[in-house]
């Protein structure tokens, strides 16, 4: 991950491995419709867990499941730039 944006509790290096399990705590946007005040406006933060598929500079993909066949189920797609930290859970063997 690049510099700056994983805090000292983050226990990984620059590159996580496809298979490795982690907790990443990032910041989501966050939209409401019709009038509100604007203090009801504000970033969610999310804590999600997963399996890497991929680790790329300005992205990180995570998936809940795996199957022997190679296919993957719910996959999400993290920006780089939204991660506050990230937590190596267990790595892939």
């Amino acid at each position: 991950m690049q510099d700056g944006l994983i805090s000292q509790r983050s226990n990984f290096g620059s590159k996580l491995g496809k298979g490795d399990i982690v907790e990443v705590t990032w910041t989501d946007s966050h939209a409401i419709y019709g009038w509100h005040e604007l203090e009801d406006l504000t970033p969610s933060i999310i804590v999600s867990a997963g399996y890497v598929l991929k680790d790329e500079d300005d992205y990180l993909v995570l998936v809940s499941s795996n199957s022997d066949s190679g296919n993957h189920f719910t996959a999400l797609s993290i920006p780089r730039g939204c991660i506050n930290d990230a937590v190596v859970l267990k790595r892939a063997t």
